[in-house]
């Protein structure tokens, strides 16, 4: 793997983290507004669905170990790992985009 290629993964993965704890923050702020006020509940649904995808690596991976033995760190690795993976396949659509506009 050539450095630049390893520049753009931890980027994009960097990304990605941003990207989901922005995501979580906006999900967090909308839960609070009454829904007196606005009902909300459609669009948090929504933005939480979208969590969700964000998140597949880590749901894969959390299942290959039994919840009763995680050791502490295991949640930092996991997010890691989440974020490695959405960062390589945003590197391989970005130069699949590439290509095909070139």
């Amino acid at each position: 793997m050539n450095q630049r290629l390893l520049k753009q993964v931890i980027l994009f993965g960097l990304l990605y983290y941003v990207v989901y704890l922005c995501l979580n923050g906006l999900i967090i702020l909308l839960s609070h507004i009454p829904p007196k006020a606005f009902n909300l509940d459609p669009l948090i649904l929504a933005l939480y669905n979208i969590e969700v995808l964000l998140a597949w690596p880590r749901f894969l991976l959390r299942r290959l170990w039994p919840a009763a033995s995680n050791p502490p760190f295991f949640g930092i690795i996991l997010t890691v790992v989440n974020c490695l993976v959405w960062g390589w396949l945003l590197t391989g659509f970005k130069a699949l985009w590439t290509k095909v506009r070139t």
